[in-house]
């Protein structure tokens, strides 16, 4: 199935600090490939054909030699990827790369979430065509406890109405320019604010809910040194 209208944008502008390794999470390599390369491919094999790699700071060059240049890595002549710089926050990268969305729909996704499912791409796709907005989850498992500034106890939230969320995450592409623009306006003013995920900037500057699609357990993120033995299942 082709996504001709649906563009991807892959969020690879961290700087791995919590990794500490000397080579960016994302360019990890796993089965002969930096670990961006299967998100990539992943989506490709869902009838994405155009993507956004949001990279760091001064890596853009060897980005484009990866993914738009060179032949090694190439996905697919059919995948047209641009690439573009990050900034100091996950939020400043995905904006940048939102700046070269023209499609109706975008997806987020992670670099270093390589195990995403051909299913849970299919979920997000079809849910954000009909919600607008839907973002990858899966149930909690454990319980969950908010602490006070002692660190004490201070509530225990119901389980059943907690989700970790994932990515992608999916958007009409409108909306969630339009949320970002109202929260960097925002910002000018009071820049502590902060936001952690695209879903929750559309929760705080739009009136649209976001639909919780179906996730996977096994969508992980590599982010510390402890994730890189799930590279070795």
């Amino acid at each position: 199935m082709e996504n001709n209208d649906l563009s991807l944008v892959i969020a690879a502008g961290g700087s791995g600090s919590r990794m500490k390794t000397d080579t960016k999470k994302q360019l990890i390599m796993w089965k002969g490939h930096p670990l961006i390369y299967h998100s990539l491919r992943a989506f490709f094999e869902c009838g994405i054909r155009h993507a956004v790699i949001v990279c760091p700071k001064g890596e853009k060059e060897m980005y484009e030699e990866l993914f738009v240049k060179g032949d090694e890595n190439l996905i697919s002549k059919e995948l047209l990827v641009a690439v573009t710089e990050g900034g100091a926050e996950r939020y400043d990268s995905v904006y940048q790369g939102l700046l070269h969305i023209d499609n109706p729909f975008v997806m987020i996704h992670d670099a270093a979430r390589p195990f995403v499912s051909h299913e849970i791409i299919s979920n997000v796709i079809n849910d954000t065509r009909k919600y607008l907005a839907a973002i990858a989850a899966v149930p909690v498992k454990d319980t969950i406890k908010i602490i006070d500034n002692n660190g004490f106890c201070a509530d225990t939230p119901d389980r059943r109405l907690l989700y970790a969320v994932q990515t992608p995450q999916g958007f009409r592409t409108d909306i969630l320019k339009t949320a970002y623009d109202l929260f960097f306006e925002e910002r000018k003013k009071d820049n502590t604010l902060h936001i952690t995920d695209d879903a929750m900037v559309v929760e705080r500057y739009t009136d649209l809910k976001v639909y919780l699609s179906k996730g996977e357990y096994g969508n992980m993120k590599i982010t510390t040194p402890e994730d890189l033995r799930l590279l070795a299942l």
